[in-house]
């Protein structure tokens, strides 16, 4: 996160590890878990899969670099607009069931009606609509981070009236959660544990990397591709493979996931600052603290206030590629 925000075309990408390709790098995994002998003992079958890991991730962000430094990356631009419309809007509706589902710990269906189930999702739900309808109205920065406080104390003045100990909230699955109080890094590939890799397996699994690859670049101009889309400026695609690679190779070698640039978190921070590096520097000091140190106050963020701002950006998507856009393209587009 911190390479992409000193290093991207635009200073408000914000960078996370993302479910496309960490969905195919499972399947590898799996297989490869499947490939291991029998007799491979626990510390051995981890030290495998986290070379597999490593590998698959430096891999991915070499090819990024690759692809940038011969200037591959503006081929995404050929996608029709009305393609890019589809997959933003699509966005939208999996970033406002994500907002449900974070609310409620489960999916959508007719369980979201019972009279248990409801005043968790749908108080979220419109505090959502109420954050479009007001920042379509305030241009103001400040405007975002004051309703989310302004949630936040509401949500604790209601339960503190109806006499809710926080303890019961934490219980009732309300708020975010408890975490460890003393860091949680736990790095498991350590030098002596490279002695119980499986090379052979790691070679025969190189083959399905590839798709891994692919999967990871077409993300991620999409992302890049929608993100210019959203914020309304041409960012260098090319530069953004550059970037990404780069962080993607540093992350890789300590086990991380491949990553690339948030639609949504990006598009966030150019709501809250205007597309500013110091909320992406700050989210990235507050989760090496977290990671080192401990999450804090993170435990006590109520999940209603999350799904809301979830909800929010899902209905900014949406608002724009299914609403406006309905006016500005024609009827076949």
């Amino acid at each position: 996160m911190v390479i992409l925000s000193f290093t991207s075309s635009y200073g408000g990408s914000i960078g996370v590890a993302q479910e496309s390709p960490i969905a195919v790098l499972a399947a590898l995994v799996t297989a490869a878990q499947r490939g291991l002998p029998p007799g491979a003992t626990d510390e051995q079958r981890l030290a495998t899969l986290m070379m597999l890991i490593v590998v698959t991730s430096v891999a991915t962000g070499l090819f990024f670099m690759l692809l940038g430094r011969f200037r591959l990356g503006s081929l995404v631009r050929f996608l029709p607009y009305p393609v890019m419309g589809g997959f933003l809007a699509g966005t939208g509706v999996l970033l406002i069931e994500g907002a449900i589902g974070l609310m409620t710990g489960g999916g959508l269906g007719a369980a979201l009606f019972q009279p248990e189930t409801l005043p968790r999702w749908l108080p979220g739900i419109l505090f959502g609509v109420a954050l479009l309808v007001v920042l379509q109205r305030s241009r103001s920065p400040m405007t975002l981070p004051a309703a989310i406080v302004a949630m936040t104390a509401l949500f604790y003045l209601f339960f503190g009236l109806v006499r809710v100990p926080v303890a019961d909230l934490q219980a009732q699955g309300w708020l975010l959660g408890q975490f460890p109080s003393s860091g949680i890094w736990r790095f498991p590939l350590a030098p002596s544990m490279l002695g119980g890799v499986d090379w052979g397996l790691i070679g025969r699994s190189l083959p399905g990397v590839v798709p891994v690859i692919i999967v990871g670049v077409i993300a991620l101009l999409l992302n890049a591709n929608g993100l210019e889309l959203s914020i309304q400026r041409d960012m260098d695609l090319n530069r953004e493979l550059v970037s990404t690679g780069a962080a993607n190779v540093a992350g890789g070698l300590f086990g991380g996931l491949i990553g690339f640039l948030s639609i949504s978190l990006s598009t966030l921070n150019t709501q809250i600052s205007g597309g500013r590096r110091l909320p992406s520097l700050l989210v990235a000091a507050l989760l090496i603290i977290s990671t080192f140190v401990g999450p804090l106050f993170l435990g006590y963020m109520p999940l209603v206030v999350l799904g809301a701002l979830l909800a929010y950006l899902g209905l900014v998507f949406l608002y724009r590629w299914v609403y406006q856009s309905w006016f500005e393209l024609l009827p076949v587009d």
